[in-house]
Parts: structure tokens; sequence; C-alpha cells
């Protein structure tokens, strides 16, 4: 048997997988996305008190794992954060299309919860699953879409300073050349 909590055969889990990849992409960046664990919608089998707040302590020990394994790693290793007003506003959307039949509330708690009954003509824009618990393709888009964005944000600046350093460097090497051209010549 394993030895460990469960949270630190995760983690370790985790590390080794990560292990895996640099021995077979030393250079390739790894993303540990947040979950998306706070899309409960009214209908949810996860809105039933006290079963929200245990899977929400459950889900956040571990994304806390990730966290912990992307800060202890190399610095091509990432954890991307998913806030609650991320996932509000992807509920937002869906408000605007049916007025005031969506409700969100972000609260000091960072909860944040659908509340309004919906039509069938709303639950095709239902964020769940059949299950009410987990996300379905339009989730999984809005997700996705995140993601690609907050990579963008977070690889952009280091694109552009590392091709900052390879200019100076390149101009450099033109000066000590040009240089070493008149003293020679």
């Amino acid at each position: 048997t394993e030895s460990g909590t469960i949270t630190s055969r995760f983690r370790h889990g985790m590390e080794a997988l990560l292990s895996d990849v640099r021995s077979c992409a030393p250079n390739a960046l790894v993303v540990f996305p947040a979950m998306p664990i706070q899309p409960f919608n009214k209908n949810s089998i996860i809105n039933i008190f006290p079963l929200g707040l245990m899977v929400d302590a459950v889900l956040g020990v571990w994304e806390r794992q990730k966290q912990i394994v992307a800060s202890n790693s190399r610095g091509n290793t990432l954890f991307l954060e998913l806030k609650t007003k991320d996932i509000a506003d992807w509920y937002s959307s869906i408000s605007g299309k049916y007025g005031n039949a969506v409700n969100g509330l972000a609260g000091d708690h960072d909860e944040f919860r659908v509340i309004a009954d919906y039509d069938d003509e709303f639950k095709d824009d239902v964020l769940l699953s059949a299950d009410g618990v987990h996300p379905n393709k339009r989730m999984y888009a809005k997700w996705g879409e995140l993601i690609g964005h907050q990579l963008y944000n977070r690889i952009v600046p280091q694109i552009e300073l590392a091709e900052e350093s390879h200019e100076r460097v390149s101009s450099e090497r033109e000066r000590i050349h040009s240089r070493r051209k008149k003293l020679i010549g």
C-alpha cells in the first residue's frame, strides 16, 4: 500500500506525471488549469445542503495540490486560476439572453448560484451536464476559451521579452563584429 494521505498521493502522482513529461519533452510548457467547480445551477444535486459546501472544500483541496506542484516546479509549469467571477460571467451571458430568468450572486464567500427556474428553451443554455454536476460541452468550450486567453496573456509577454533579449544580443554581436573589422582592417 502507498503511504501518505490521499492528497499527498494525488500531489505525488502529479509530480510523477510532470517528471515523465519532462523526461520526454524537457522544455514543454505544462499547464494545470483550475476546474470550474462553482457552476451550481438550481437543479444541480450539488445544491443540496451541506453537499455543496463539502464538494467545494474537497475540490478546493485538489486545486491547491495543483497549485503546489506548479509553484514547486521549474518556470515552465503554470497553474491557471479560475475565479467565480469568470463563471458568473458565463452565466451572465445567459442572463442577458433571458432577462431576469437567471440571477447570479457573487457574495463575500466567493460563491455563485443560478437561482431561478428555467423553461425548456433555457435548458439548451445550461452549462452543466444532465447529472447537474459535471460541465457540459458549452461549459468546456467557455472554459477552454478562458484557458486560451489566460495562456496567451501569460506567454506573450515572455515571448516578447525573449525576442527583445535576442535582438539586444544580436545588436551587441554586430557591434563587436564591426569593431573587430575596424581593428583588423
